[in-house]
């Protein structure tokens, strides 16, 4: 299932913060929305719908 998979992912990325402090993910658009969504369940700030044209960015912090 797509939301255990981005709740995992989300877990990978904040241990991988919390290690090198700043971190960047490239994923692909409609994945980079559940991550989004979680990140922001887990109480972090930032965009609740991640941009979905070419290099577009999105920027959560605790």
């Amino acid at each position: 299932m797509v939301e255990v998979r981005a709740e995992k992912a989300t877990s990978e990325l904040i241990k991988q913060a919390e290690q090198h402090q700043d971190i960047v993910l490239v994923g692909h658009g409609i994945f980079n929305r559940f991550l989004a969504t979680e990140l922001l369940r887990k109480g972090f700030s930032g965009s609740k719908t991640p941009g979905s044209t070419y290099w577009s960015t999105s920027v959560y912090e605790r």
